[in-house]
Formats: C-alpha cells, structure tokens, sequence
C-alpha cells in the first residue's frame, strides 16, 4: 500500500511541480518497509535533516488533492439528486398533461343518436351522428354495437337477428376539428321487445397512443319496431288505455303523418311488427285511435289482444310522448 501510495502522490506532486525530482525520491526511500522507524541506512543519523518523512509541500498537496475529491464526489452526487428529482417532476408533469388532453379529445367528441321506425326498410333505422368539437383532428376512429335487453345481462348476437345491418361506420375513420360523420344502423328482431343499443366509439391516443374509448346508449323501445296503418275497421277488443295531452309533433312521427297534412280525428291505426304485416291478430299487435281529449288536445286510445302488450305499449307512449314535450319546450325557449 505505502508503494502504491507514494507512486500516486509522487506522480501528481511531479505533475503540479509541487516538489523536485528529488525530493521524490526521498519520499520513496521514506515510505519503504522498514524506513519508517527512522532509523538510518548507511550508518549515519539523518534525524532532524529537512528530508526526513513527506516534505511538507507533497503533505499540503496530498490533503487538498484528497478535500477536492470528497467536495467533487458529493458535488456530483448532489447533481444525480437534482437532476432525478427535475426527471420525476417532469414526468408527472407529462403524466398529468397527457391525461388532460386524452379528457379533453374524449369529452369533445359528442354523440347524437335517434330512432325511429322506417316503413319502407320494415324496420328500425338508428342514426348516430358523431361531431369533433376539439381543435385537434382525431384519427383511427372505430365505431362497434352492442345489443342487449335491459332485464338480461348476455348480449344479442347481431348477426342472429332478421335484420342487421350498418352503412358509415368505414374502419379507421378521421374526424377534423369541427366535422361531423353519420352512421346509421338498421335493426329487425325476431319479435319486438324493448332493448338497448350500446355505441361504442374508441380511437387512439395521440400522446400515449393508448385506446381512448366513448359508450353511448341508445335505447330502442317496442314503438320503434312497429310500423302504423290506417284501418277502416274497429277492432273488436273492449278495454282501452288512454294516453291524454299528445304532442303533434309526437303524432305526427308516429302515424306518419307529413307535416302539410292535417292529423286524422277519430281514426283507427294498426300498429304491426315490422316484416309482419299479415299478422294483423298477434299479441304483438296493438290498435290505435287518434281522438280529442276534453281540453281538445290529442288523445291516443289503445287496445291489444294481450293485456300485456297493450300496457307496455301505453307505458311507451306515454313515455316517448314525454320526452317530446321536453324537446318542444326547448324549442320554443329557444
């Protein structure tokens, strides 16, 4: 060890020019095995000679050089520290802006949807209409369905039903900022039955290049899978459920009355599942009659040959009929 040390301290007081050739070598003989005692080699005594030991000089050299290595060591520690600590910040920071814009890109995609039932495709036609209203284009837009009935957990299999099919939903679509894209879905089952139609729109992250993904639900009642026709003949079932205060623009979409047309007054209307226009005596059927209510608004009347079906038709209609009313008001406040 003393060999390796004075080779070291040697060769930087050398270096430095701190001391002499001479010198050197002296401190070489000093921290030899067996000099350190002080005891001469040749016979002579040297104790008190300015060569005994480590000159002062190489001393004050082995010490500094020794603080400026423990200084240099944290110091370069101490920047690890600072430089991992400003990683991590911002990290986090690119953790954080990531996600407020992946919530920015997936809140400004907004979703429209509609429904109603299409006589002349004898089913129903499900419009969903989807509107970039971020400034960013969005891009790799996949649009898939899911059907289900609201009282069971399993889903439909589409390709199951008597109609199933989809026109816009093209694989990878792009949406600019501000643009908007339609896809419409058409739908026929086997018997009608009130279901729901889950939307689910998914693209990619631009930052992470993960999968951003928005669920809408469209909900598709019994009323939207049965085409109206006018019947000359009353049906001959008694019990009635009455649905009173009926909006025009409601009764119009429903008996497929045009808007130049004046409603029909004390009519009938048959309301038959769609491809099914032969089964006018079904316990899918229901009648309707378009008549006046006391505070002369529309009233529709309705009759089944199931008490079940004529009931769930009331509770639609009363509940679609509602929901028209909302949309008229806002209308006219607006």
């Amino acid at each position: 060890f003393n060999r390796y040390f004075t080779e070291i301290i040697s060769r930087g007081a050398l270096q430095t020019g701190i001391v002499g050739t001479a010198d050197v070598q002296c401190a070489r003989l000093r921290l030899l095995p067996g000099s350190m005692s002080g005891t001469p080699q040749d016979g002579g005594s040297r104790s008190g000679s300015p060569s005994d030991g480590i000159p002062s000089e190489m001393s004050q050299f082995a010490s500094a050089l020794g603080g400026t290595a423990e200084t240099l060591q944290q110091s370069i520690a101490g920047a690890y520290e600072t430089m991992a600590s400003s990683l991590q910040q911002s990290m986090g920071m690119m953790n954080k802006v990531n996600v407020l814009m992946e919530e920015y890109l997936t809140q400004s995609l907004f979703i429209e949807s509609s429904v109603r039932a299409s006589d002349s495709d004898a089913c129903t036609k499900i419009s969903v209409v989807l509107t970039n209203r971020a400034r960013l284009p969005l891009h790799g837009i996949s649009v898939t369905f899911k059907l289900r009935h609201p009282q069971e957990e399993a889903e439909i299999d589409l390709e199951s039903l008597a109609l199933w099919r989809v026109r816009g939903a093209e694989a990878d679509m792009s949406l600019a900022a501000g643009e908007s894209a339609s896809v419409l879905a058409f739908l026929r089952l086997p018997e009608p039955k009130q279901c729901n139609l889950s939307v689910q729109i998914a693209f990619p992250s631009p930052g992470t290049s993960g999968t951003l993904q928005r669920l809408h639900t469209v909900g598709v009642y019994v009323m939207h899978q049965l085409s109206a026709k006018p019947i000359e003949k009353v049906p001959a079932y008694g019990e009635q459920s009455k649905v009173e205060d009926v909006s025009p623009a409601f009764a119009r979409r429903l008996l497929r009355v045009s808007p130049l047309d004046a409603i029909p007054s004390d009519a009938w209307y048959s309301l038959v599942p769609h491809g099914k226009a032969d089964q006018t005596h079904a316990e899918s059927v229901a009648f309707l009659h378009v008549g006046q209510s006391p505070s002369k608004e529309l009233s529709l009347s309705v009759t089944s040959g199931s008490d079940e079906f004529r009931d769930l038709c009331t509770r639609e209609l009363v509940a679609l009929n509602a929901a028209q009313k909302r949309l008229d008001e806002l209308h006219d406040t607006s």
